[in-house]
């Protein structure tokens, strides 16, 4: 537990999106289920059909990394076609409307800001996923600052919480997260590390500073 005067002087709030936000398994585990049926169908694979656990705790990866641990192959060819399905019907769908936050994170994001909070969205997405988010969920409106892996190819969550901090001049910040990289992003900085127990990492974030079971609960932590 972070002391509470280390906590007052926090002037920069850093959100994941997906598991922290986005309830990502509304638009993307349908997605997931129909183009792996797909795929099974076109190779003709024999091989068990990934349990609704498995495709969820792969959710919040960096894309590259979520494909083959979820096939289990190196098949580029497979991977490329399920790739495309998913990432084609995940955009067409948040563009038709689809797609649902957590209760309350909208106005706990307004909140928070008229609290006069920096606040910064840090994802392991891709570029026209996150695009996407931002034109679904009018996401300019809370954010000072957003940035997505997928428009820095080779970096990882601690290099962008690194550049955000920087760039917003934040001299002590915590990151909200659901996974394990949101975790070890904050504690690379020397920041605090919030874990929020209704995302994907269940027991990934027990190694965070503080823990929260709903979205509004960080009203009670940032003053």
């Amino acid at each position: 537990m972070e002391s509470n005067a280390k906590i007052a002087k926090v002037d920069t709030i850093i959100f994941d999106f997906d598991g922290t936000l986005h309830r990502g398994e509304v638009v993307s585990l349908p997605i997931f289920h129909e183009c792996l049926r797909s795929l099974y169908k076109k190779f003709n694979l024999n091989q068990d059909f990934p349990s609704h656990e498995t495709i969820l705790s792969q959710f919040g990866k960096q894309t590259e990394d979520i494909y083959p641990s979820l096939l289990k192959t190196s098949n580029s060819e497979m991977i490329s076609i399920f790739g495309k399905c998913v990432e084609e019907a995940e955009v067409a769908a948040l563009q038709n409307g689809k797609g649902e936050l957590y209760p309350k994170v909208e106005e706990t994001l307004t909140d928070l800001k008229n609290r006069g909070f920096k606040l910064a969205l840090c994802t392991n997405a891709r570029e026209d996923y996150f695009e996407a988010i931002i034109d679904r969920f009018k996401l300019n409106q809370y954010f000072d600052l957003m940035m997505a892996a997928g428009q820095y190819p080779g970096k990882d969550k601690t290099w962008m919480v690194g550049k955000i901090i920087e760039t917003l001049k934040s001299k002590n910040f915590a990151v909200v997260g659901d996974r394990f990289h949101d975790i070890e992003a904050a504690k690379n900085h020397g920041g605090i590390a919030v874990g929020c127990k209704f995302g994907f990492g269940k027991k990934e974030v027990e190694k965070a500073d503080m823990k929260i079971s709903s979205f509004p609960e960080l009203l009670s932590i940032f003053h």
